[in-house]
């Protein structure tokens, strides 16, 4: 008896060392690389009072949901995944990270898809309905709920039916809650939100494409009369007053079909980047969640191996949102690096002439612009 509790024990101690180190170069890189991206964005938004407009704030509150995705729940998952925790106490209250993540991410997907679609399709909508109030008060609702429904669900399909994993005593969000209650109760958010979402994303591009095909066939009338001499007279210089006048009209009327038409890419540019996180948020979290509902993850020739590569892919998406949706933004980008690199913006910015003062402030002075510089 003793030379198997042994050669047990040897077999789970080698079988953590190899977790351990899989753990170290799989999730350290997403831990430390999420982690910067959201904190930098949260701030940069936190320091910059230009950057505060309802756009940015909404993508600020992704941020801050996607760093405690990655930035929190991913590091108690690895806990989980190296056997630190096991009591059952334990396992419910670190468990509910997992859905309440879920929920605020998607949820917060769909708030900001609403926003561009609004932003695009409807842009004299946008500045009433997302003020700076609401967006707030809808970052507070969207924590407020998750949490509630996680631990709140989380707590009724766990009371008296937590489970361990074989002799190592192993616990994780599939055996927390055996009941497949609380992951079907997730999944409805997803089953309900991602379809709005798709035909909210397909009548945007539709409506961005017509709008700029719109614009670029409306070509100002240019005067296409031969040059001849006139004699100078009083009622020659009231028409050459008049060609002049409607010459500078239609200069106006170009530069205000081009700045149009450049206001609709950068908008169509923005939903495009929120869309590739939409896209990637469910091709990591859908495979998961369907593993767990058929009860792959449940057979025994499952691996803790598997595990930690399958939470690595499953996690990594919380790193995805600050540099693609985050960095992407002009505004963001260039504060940030003026942020984190202010001796090399500075000679960067004298050689072209300007100065970092004018860098940073810009942004400022652009706090009552309708839409974000993307």
């Amino acid at each position: 008896m003793n030379s198997t509790k042994v050669t047990v024990l040897n077999g789970i101690e080698e079988v953590t060392h190899r977790l351990l180190l899989s753990t170290l170069f799989t999730a350290g890189p997403v831990i430390l690389l999420g982690s910067f991206g959201n904190i930098c964005v949260i701030v940069l938004f936190i320091r910059k009072k230009g950057l505060r407009t309802t756009s940015i704030s909404l993508t600020v509150a992704l941020m801050f949901f996607s760093l405690n995705f990655v930035g929190c729940a991913y590091p108690v998952q690895c806990l989980l995944d190296l056997f630190f925790f096991t009591s059952q106490p334990w396992c419910y209250l670190i468990g509910s990270i997992l859905p309440t993540a879920s929920v605020q991410v998607t949820v917060c997907l769909f708030v900001l898809t609403v926003e561009r679609y609004i932003a695009i399709v409807h842009p004299f909508m946008a500045g009433n309905l997302f003020t700076t109030k609401r967006v707030t008060l809808i970052a507070a609702f969207i924590a407020l709920y998750s949490y509630s429904f996680s631990y709140g669900i989380g707590a009724l399909v766990w009371i008296g039916k937590g489970e361990l994993w074989r002799q190592t005593r192993r616990c994780n969000w599939l055996f927390v809650t055996p009941s497949k209650n609380l992951i079907l109760a997730t999944m409805l958010h997803w089953m309900i939100l991602i379809p709005i979402m798709v035909i909210l994303f397909a009548h945007l591009f539709i409506t961005v494409r017509r709008h700029i095909r719109s614009i670029s066939s409306v070509q100002p009338a240019t005067s296409q009369a031969p040059s001849q001499p006139v004699l100078s007279s009083p009622t020659n210089s009231r028409n050459e007053n008049t060609r002049s006048n409607n010459h500078s009209a239609l200069r106006i009327s170009e530069t205000l079909r081009r700045r149009t038409n450049r206001r609709m890419l950068r908008e169509a540019k923005s939903a495009l980047r929120l869309f590739f996180v939409f896209v990637i948020y469910i091709c990591n979290w859908v495979p998961f969640t369907i593993f767990v509902v058929t009860g792959v993850l449940s057979e025994e020739n499952v691996s803790p191996m598997q595990y930690v590569i399958l939470h690595t892919f499953v996690y990594s998406a919380g790193a995805v949102a600050p540099y693609i949706y985050g960095f992407g933004n002009r505004r963001i980008f260039r504060e940030i690096k003026v942020m984190i690199l202010p001796r090399s913006c500075t000679t960067l910015a004298d050689d072209s002439g300007n100065t970092v003062h004018f860098i940073s402030t810009r942004t400022t002075r652009q706090d009552t612009r309708e839409i974000d510089e993307d």
